[in-house]
């Protein structure tokens, strides 16, 4: 999502389960949520899966709102103010021109420049920061599920191509794939207490795929040809394009 590309992910094969684990915006910090929270981590990565002509990324689907009607009711106002506030999405200038939130509901514009909204109405009853009388039937235990620990991007010798490196007066480098690594392989044995089943998407750091930045070569090439248009004879303006393009493609 536009928002998290910072984030290990955390892949739930069910989303039955009142608990969820995942990563926000930044690098080691974790949260263990409750239906409610879940909730809007899905509401964010609908709306950033767009670009601001309302497409798809490049592997991006076009978001089901029907998923969601399920959780109707089941998050208080204050709730969800809370948390899109503080720990999602604190910069107003992000959402709101995607998100109007009235006393009973919040609207969630569902694509860019139209006036289609999805509605989620709040829970009334439950207190705030807390859960709901709607998620009492969903089991809180983490005994059997299997969880697929995602950690964001690569690290290692690729975190300067992927720009999440980072190094302050010669000091040792800052690198956001080796750290979000680290932190996934401490969930593991916390995970495994609490009865869950956790699986590292990746266990080192390096690419999940066999594909290389020169695989993208040709779509990079042609992109560059139609950026540059008249320009694509600038040897060295058209080769940097192309190098950061499929560098891009590839991470």
């Amino acid at each position: 999502m536009g928002c998290c590309t910072g984030v290990i992910r955390v892949l739930p094969i069910s989303i039955t389960k009142s608990l969820r684990i995942f990563f926000s915006y930044g690098l080691t910090r974790f949260i263990v949520v409750g239906v409610g929270r879940y909730l809007i981590y899905l509401l964010l990565g609908f709306l950033f899966s767009f670009d601001s002509d309302a497409g798809t990324t490049s592997l991006g689907e076009v978001p089901r709102w029907s998923n969601l009607d399920h959780l109707q009711n089941t998050i208080t106002r204050e709730e969800f103010s809370h948390l899109l506030d503080t720990v999602y999405c604190p910069r107003p200038q992000w959402w709101s021109g995607w998100i109007r939130i009235g006393e009973e509901k919040v609207s969630i514009r569902k694509f860019a420049q139209r006036d289609d909204w999805y509605d989620l109405y709040f829970n009334k009853e439950a207190k705030a920061h807390g859960f709901s009388a709607n998620s009492k039937s969903i089991s809180p235990s983490l005994s059997g599920l299997t969880i697929a620990l995602d950690p964001g991007h690569i690290g290692g010798d690729w975190s300067a191509m992927e720009r999440r490196y980072f190094s302050l007066h010669g000091d040792q480098p800052v690198k956001e794939g080796d750290l979000a690594l680290a932190v996934a392989q401490n969930l593991v044995p916390a995970l495994e207490e609490l009865g869950a089943i956790p699986m590292l998407v990746r266990k080192k750091n390096e690419p999940v795929t066999q594909n290389r930045p020169e695989h993208f070569h040709e779509d990079a090439k042609q992109w560059a040809q139609t950026v540059l248009g008249g320009d694509y004879n600038d040897t060295e303006k058209k080769n940097t394009l192309i190098r950061e393009r499929q560098e891009l493609l590839f991470y």
